[in-house]
């Protein structure tokens, strides 16, 4: 199916998009179209599949091709201007559209500054808020930082950079290249660029003519140029940072140090995060739809556990359209050998069988060059070299096909065939098939990645099901295509792994394909353990012929596998968490000399190793990783025998049983808080896993939270004064949820003495309906003196109990007459019903626009004050009396 460019009749007077670029760059001079014409016929290409942003932006542009194709703008796709300050979906069409000014963006993702830039030892969170924030408050200068922001998910970078627009504090600019906005660049107010091509030294320039200390934020798809540092100690001055001058100088600066780098990460379950947003604007809007969040969800977990097909928020967003029109339901099975086909023809609708089949052509042939690198971009001759590997003769009977086809469909394919047979390596053919897009200058990569990726799923499924391990296993010594491979292995069923793994018995051991296939199948069957598969005792050899290789002679050092790396600390989470997958089947169980590599078949532990420790992210990480996750998943089906903790084990391996405590199946210690409440990443898995047990949780597991929180601080040293490690138990979303779950006097049940008074020393940390309670039960607690001005009036009920108070019973009448004044009042006229101390104590405490209840209470109970005492008071409140001046003087004639 053509698109809006194709379709106009005029469009076959010219053999590409390139060809029409460059015939509408000369025919309309006046504008500036840059200098590449092969960047302009990228955009045609994209306005070809409805991608109109750009020419919506640069309407001039749009309407000189409309005129050179002979159609409207409407023709085309371009209705008019795009409506400022609202986002449209073009992967989901039907989604309403976001209302940059009125509604929240999905939050899905978070700068993060490049760690070379961090200075050693800084404890704390870099953002970009002098950018982002909308508040006027404490943003009173403008920011003198430039920065560059990389977001590799164009879907996303758009959105940010809309939102932006219609919100910021500063101007936002859209150009296809930093060169382009070199004149803007030279003014020196604050200014955010959003770049969608690389312009190469021609940005880099018009980069370093910005003026010093002018606030620039460039959102960009790619990283900014980078050179190696001069020396590790750069930094603080080096002798080429302080020799080289003016342009030079700067453009030095600005490949070093002198330009903030940040990348945008998303958040670990952001498609969560963005189905959830999806099903709730979609509710909000009314109207049919089949979407359900908690489906799809669920349907990604099966068919791409390892987010490696479905890795963008574009991709995701199709995936929703999907669901939305016609359910979850229509999805193919992720066993399906052709699911990936079956994708590609439900996302991708409007391209042409033609065009599916020259994209799998082209992304086989570059599955098949293991020089090539799988991911990013490649320069255009490496493309052309890749095509002509596809490349046929045209044969005889292949022209015959055109003429013999029945009907005009069936001659246009037979001519398609024989065009792309002609074409192939032709990389002026190539840039004009929308089969590629040029990603920075002079590179370029697959128009849709993920139609590739898919279509590559299904060869490797067919591969590993029915070939020998040689066409499939060497691809695990590439990190890249190795990412592949692993996610087929997860969907092949099981009785396909089980035919691999016997194929690959028939092999000699010590090959690299046998290394490599083995390791990856034993990766494989670590995963599935971990999901609480059974595996069939005819996989249990791939166990012992991965763990033969291993060197498990020193416990302390990471034995690593053969095939692929583990310097990444994701890298090491997955062969740890497969090694202790493995461990949790007795059966197959091998001679190991490293207890902690494989725990289910260790009968006792040494030290804990260092690469273990090394897994516990920093305290102020948010968010564990899904790699992370997987582990804990590992490590929470390891421990459901255990009945403690192994003893100095790793913090984190305490995570599952707080869980159990949870539960209810065994009791929590306050030792296991007090070695997790403070990290961020711990706390927010700590609440994933309370929420399903709710109040009775909260119930278990309040009162050691509390021992662990006095303990800290008791055990804070005399001489540490300016370390409050008791502030990160206050400040716990743990603590909150926890009293939230929880009844008044719950809270306060089972409790002991000592934990009441450490309450009653910060009673604001407790919900307000608590405090009564608390400062209650501390009544007869010996030479405790709480604070009623920290309770607050919330406590006022509980003012009556300290009104006999030898201490703290004038305190507690003062803050009765402030809080609840009607109670105060009428305590201080019951007469014989209340102690004459009492009322003594509220007497003195009256204030003046109670007189009328005082001298009432005086008049009835003489003895509340004797003869000197009365005179003081009298003389005290005369002043300000007013009406009561008489009864007061009168007062003074009572004997």
């Amino acid at each position: 199916m053509s698109g809006t460019v194709r379709s106009a009749k005029k469009y076959s007077e010219f053999k590409s998009n390139n060809h029409l670029a460059r015939e509408l760059m000369e025919s309309y001079p006046g504008l500036e179209w840059g200098k590449d014409f092969r960047s302009l016929g990228n955009k045609i290409g994209e306005l070809d599949k409805g991608k109109v942003t750009w020419w919506l932006n640069n309407s001039e542009k749009a309407k000189c091709l409309a005129k050179l194709l002979e159609v409207s703008l409407e023709d085309l796709g371009l209705h008019g201007k795009a409506q400022k300050g609202v986002f449209g979906f073009q992967e989901f069409p039907e989604f309403p559209p976001l209302d940059l000014k009125r509604e929240e963006s999905w939050g899905l993702a978070e700068e993060v500054l490049d760690p070379a830039q961090v200075a050693p030892g800084y404890v704390g969170k870099f953002s970009l808020d002098r950018w982002f924030s909308k508040a006027l408050i404490g943003n009173w200068y403008p920011p003198h930082e430039m920065d560059w922001l990389c977001i590799s998910d164009e879907l996303h970078r758009q959105l940010l950079s809309r939102m932006l627009e219609a919100t910021a504090r500063h101007e936002v600019i859209f150009v296809d290249s930093l060169a382009d906005a070199a004149v803007r660049l030279a003014n020196p107010k604050p200014l955010i660029v959003s770049v969608s091509h690389d312009g190469g030294d021609q940005d880099l320039l018009a980069l370093a003519g910005r003026p010093q200390d002018a606030g620039l934020l460039v959102i960009a798809p790619f990283a900014s140029t980078q050179r190696e540092e001069t020396s590790s100690e750069e930094r603080w001055g080096s002798w080429e940072s302080r020799t080289t001058r003016g342009l030079q100088g700067r453009r030095f600066d600005l490949m070093g140090r002198g330009l903030g780098r940040w990348t945008f990460k998303k958040i670990p379950d952001w498609r969560e995060q963005l189905l959830a947003w999806v099903e709730v604007r979609l509710n909000r809007a009314g109207g049919d739809t089949f979407f359900s969040a908690q489906a799809v969800g669920d349907w990604l977990k099966r068919f791409d556990p390892l987010a490696v097909w479905f890795c963008t928020t574009s991709d995701v967003m199709q995936l929703c359209r999907l669901a939305h029109l016609d359910s979850e339901k229509r999805l193919p099975d992720p066993s399906d050998s052709n699911a990936g086909s079956r994708l590609v023809q439900l996302l991708f609708a409007r391209e042409s069988s033609s065009r599916v089949f020259r994209i799998k052509q082209l992304a086989n042939a570059r599955w098949q060059r293991s020089d090539v690198p799988w991911q990013g971009s490649l320069p255009l001759d490496t493309w052309s070299a890749i095509s002509v590997t596809e490349a046929a003769p045209v044969s005889r009977s292949a022209l015959d096909e055109i003429v013999s086809g029945a009907t005009v469909g069936e001659r246009k394919k037979a001519a398609d065939r024989v065009a792309h047979m002609l074409e192939a390596g032709d990389p002026e053919v190539l840039l004009s098939s929308g089969l590629l897009t040029e990603s920075r200058q002079g590179l370029f990569d697959f128009q849709h990645p993920t139609f590739a990726g898919l279509l590559i799923r299904d060869r490797l499924m067919e591969e590993v099901a029915t070939e020998s391990p040689a066409e499939w296993a060497m691809n695990c010594f590439d990190p890249d295509r190795r990412l592949l491979v692993d996610a087929a292995l997860d969907a092949v069923s099981m009785g396909c792994l089980v035919n691999a793994a016997e194929r690959l018995a028939a092999e000699p051991e010590n090959s690299a394909k046998v290394i490599a296939a083995s390791e990856a199948i034993f990766m494989a069957i670590g995963r599935r353990i971990a999901n609480e598969e059974t595996i069939p005792p005819a996989l249990y050899f791939i166990g012992k012929l991965v763990i033969q290789r291993l060197d498990t002679s020193d416990d302390w050092c990471l034995a690593e596998p053969w095939s692929r790396s583990v310097t990444s600390v994701d890298e090491q989470l997955a062969w740890v968490g497969a090694c202790w997958s493995w461990s949790l089947l007795p059966d197959a169980a091998a001679k190991i000399g490293s207890s902690w590599l494989f725990p289910g078949w260790a009968n006792e532990f040494s030290e804990t190793p260092y690469w273990l420790t090394g897994f516990v992210p920093h305290q102020e990480e948010e968010h564990a990783s899904p790699a992370l996750r997987r582990f804990l998943e590992v490590a929470y089906q390891w421990t459901k025998e255990l009945d403690a903790p192994i003893e100095n084990g790793p913090a984190m391996l305490l995570l599952p049983f707080l869980g159990k405590a949870a539960q209810g199946v065994l009791s929590p210690e306050s030792v296991w808080w007090k070695a997790l409440i403070g990290l961020k990443w711990a706390e927010s898995l700590l609440l994933e896993s309370f929420e399903t047990s709710g109040e009775e949780a909260a119930r278990r597991l309040w009162p050691s939270f509390l021992a662990a929180e006095r303990e800290v601080l008791s055990e804070k040293k005399a001489e540490d004064k300016y370390n409050f490690p008791h502030m990160s138990f206050r400040s716990s979303p743990i603590r909150f949820w926890l009293l939230r779950q929880l009844k008044p006097t719950e809270i306060l049940m089972g409790l002991s003495e000592a934990d009441r008074i450490y309450l009653g020393h910060t009673p604001e940390s407790l919900p307000p309906e608590v405090r009564a309670p608390l400062l209650q039960s501390l009544v007869d607690c010996a030479e405790v003196f709480p604070s009623f001005e920290r309770f607050g009036f919330h406590a006022a009920p509980a003012l009556e109990a300290y009104l006999a108070h030898e201490i703290l019973g004038f305190a507690a009448a003062q803050c009765l007459w402030r809080w609840n004044a009607e109670r105060a009042a009428s305590l201080l006229v019951q007469g014989a019903s209340i102690s004459l101390a009492v009322r003594k104590t509220l007497f003195w405490q009256c204030p003046e626009q109670y007189f009328s209840k005082a001298i009432e209470a005086l008049s009835v109970a003489p003895a509340l004050c004797n003869a000197e005492e009365r005179k003081q008071w009298v003389r005290k409140h005369l002043p300000s009396s007013g009406l009561f001046a008489a009864n007061l003087l009168a007062l003074l004639d009572v004997e």
